[in-house]
């Protein structure tokens, strides 16, 4: 149950999230924008990962997820900032 509420809002946020955040009339770009980020993620993220498995090592894979996460968050962190500035992308607009 958890599972499927859980990829239920994947479902969504893949459906509506684009389209709920950009500016008025440019869902459409954002969308386009987010699926090419996803396609480039697929083909460069498990050569990737596999280069650092191979070359330095397992816990060096975990360090590295580690470290992108981190930055993940360092960036969405910074986004919201920005976001907050900013007068179309506040909240509740």
């Amino acid at each position: 149950g958890i599972y499927s509420v859980g990829m239920s809002g994947v479902n969504v946020i893949w459906n509506v999230g684009s389209i709920s955040f950009s500016p008025p009339g440019q869902g459409g770009y954002y969308q386009g924008i987010h699926v090419a980020m996803v396609g480039i993620r697929g083909i460069v993220g498990p050569v990737a990962g596999y280069l650092v498995l191979r070359l330095l090592g397992y816990q060096e894979v975990f360090l590295t997820a580690a470290g992108l996460f981190f930055a993940a968050a360092l960036s969405s962190t910074g986004l919201r900032r920005w976001m907050s500035r900013t007068p179309w992308a506040a909240p509740g607009r």
